[in-house]
């Protein structure tokens, strides 16, 4: 079980000598093997397990349904699986995003997806269109 901790930077610096307040504040528990964090621009914090799901923290708590789930065409173990995504900088307009991930062959996977046209807290896992996949010769180091 993993604990997510976000953490805080103060933006009231006297100098540039002076160092930030920093403060951590958990914000979710119970996950299983988050690898990454990011956000699209809103108050929403997406977050990436790697057996393939993304999550959404809203704020104030985790949805309970996920945002993004192809734990179907994940291989998750040891160092693959789904391990990152990046929106489009024009997210807000066209809604697309990168998920990069290791697929049930042992190769990477970056793939454009799109958000849900009825519901922003859900993609759309049928709008799949590979960018770029990658023939990995080794289970491991392919990120």
């Amino acid at each position: 079980m993993t604990l997510l901790t976000l953490l805080f930077v103060g933006a009231s610096l006297a100098s540039a000598a002076d160092e930030p307040d920093i403060m951590l504040e958990p914000v979710v528990s119970g996950l299983s093997r988050p690898v990454s964090i990011t956000h699209a621009g809103d108050e929403r914090i997406f977050i990436t397990l790697q057996r393939g799901l993304i999550v959404i923290h809203d704020g104030l708590q985790l949805l309970s349904e996920p945002f993004f789930d192809i734990t179907t065409l994940v291989s998750s173990s040891g160092e693959r699986g789904l391990l990152s995504v990046a929106f489009h900088p024009r997210y807000r307009e066209n809604g697309f995003f990168y998920a990069n991930y290791t697929d049930l062959d042992g190769d990477t996977v970056i793939a454009r997806y799109t958000v849900s046209a009825s519901d922003r807290n859900r993609a759309d896992p049928g709008s799949r269109k590979v960018i770029l996949p990658i023939d990995q010769p080794f289970a491991n180091h392919n990120g």
